[in-house]
């Protein structure tokens, strides 16, 4: 009896639609992120992010991550149902 592949070409094109969606999302994530984590880090509010002796990249990091994941969290399933409308428009 043959067994049946578990993901037939179908399956594989919609895996790899989603897989492209979640690098989109982290993608744009990063981008967006690192824009007001540059900000802070240029204006330097009292000085917490760099002063003579360099910059304390443990407030970048968390800064930056501050920013990173509730955009994750918001660009993900936009970029989901996104790529999901396209495939299923595509048929």
């Amino acid at each position: 009896m043959a067994r049946t592949p578990v993901f037939s070409a179908m399956n594989k094109a919609l895996a790899m639609t989603l897989v492209m969606a979640m690098g989109i999302a982290l993608a744009v994530a990063f981008a967006l992120a690192a824009i007001p984590t540059f900000i802070d880090w240029h204006i330097n509010p009292s000085g917490i992010f760099h002063d003579t002796g360099g910059t304390h990249w443990g407030f970048v990091r968390e800064t930056f991550l501050s920013w990173f994941f509730p955009i994750l969290l918001l660009c993900a399933p936009v970029a989901f149902a996104g790529a999901l409308f396209l495939w299923l428009r595509r048929g």
